[in-house]
């Protein structure tokens, strides 16, 4: 059955020649990647980072009690580049944090003990393909006082590449919404070909005046 599965995934692939780079148009060639894993920031970061958080997140906190560990979730969507970071109020932490995507694989972002956050602020930066769950663990099972944590994430969405979807727009003149893989692959060429051109400066100027309404109102 799996065998079945594959010669017909393989088959519905063949046609398209440009598979590899249309995957990397669209960032798919790697579903998760850690950009930093994890750095400590000195204190002057620190109150910045606390007074900014307090302001803009005021409920980006939890608490962990004394004797106590205690795993923070944070859901992600799809498609993002996320940017984490950690602080606390009074003394070192043991910290894990991973990511577990909603397709059950899990990553390990960064894990250590004694990490001295009362000090300073812990950052680290991840992509991600799919959707899932930030998970923030921090064990103060050695420690006799509760510790608050504080935490900021920022999230922004992948880059679209706006050039191809706004060629291959102006090459289909399909008017179903069906299209067949060899109509398909033949418009993902044509598509290819005109920023290969593009990009040569192989175009003329009639041609390129097509491309005013593509790059319209896009950063």
């Amino acid at each position: 059955e799996i065998r079945i599965i594959i010669d017909c995934v393989l088959k519905l692939l063949q046609p398209f020649k440009d598979l590899r780079r249309l995957c990397q148009l669209f960032n798919c060639l790697i579903s998760f990647q850690i950009l930093n894993p994890g750095t400590l920031n000195p204190q002057d970061t620190r109150l910045k980072f606390l007074t900014e958080l307090k302001r803009s997140q005021p409920n980006n906190t939890f608490t962990v009690e004394a004797h106590k560990s205690y795993k923070h979730n944070i859901s992600i969507s799809d498609r993002q580049q996320v940017q984490w970071s950690l602080t606390c109020d009074n003394s070192l932490c043991d910290i894990t944090i991973e990511y577990r995507s909603n397709n059950h694989k899990h990553e390990i972002l960064y894990k250590q003990k004694n990490v001295p956050i009362h000090n300073n602020v812990l950052c680290g930066q991840f992509e991600t393909q799919r959707s899932g769950q930030l998970i923030i663990t921090i064990d103060n099972k050695n420690n006799p006082v509760s510790e608050i944590i504080w935490y900021g994430i920022k999230s922004i969405g992948l880059s679209t590449c706006h050039l191809f979807h706004g060629i291959f727009t102006m090459n289909n003149r399909q008017t179903s919404e069906i299209i067949s893989e060899n109509e398909f692959n033949k418009l993902l060429d044509q598509t290819f070909d005109f920023i290969d051109k593009l990009l040569n400066g192989d175009l003329t100027l009639r041609t390129m005046t097509k491309l005013r309404s593509i790059f319209y109102d896009k950063n």
